[in-house]
């Protein structure tokens, strides 16, 4: 077992997001329960460039259904 497969619900999961494409330097951390963004042209975060930016997600997603 992973330790997760008894949990009834996701818990969302951390977005670390870079002031850049290249996923270098610190991130600013932050917890998103869905991702499903379009930011059309806007920043991420008010920390963050619009123009070249990366994220990387991490964390478990419980489905509540199959399909």
């Amino acid at each position: 077992m992973l330790g997760y497969e008894e949990e009834p619900y996701g818990d969302g999961i951390l977005g670390y997001y870079y002031d850049n494409e290249d996923f270098l330097g610190e991130p600013i951390i932050r917890e998103d329960n869905e991702i499903e963004f379009d930011w059309n042209g806007d920043q991420p975060h008010e920390k963050i460039n619009h123009e070249n930016f990366s994220i990387r997600w991490e964390g478990y997603l419980k489905v509540p259904i199959t399909g």
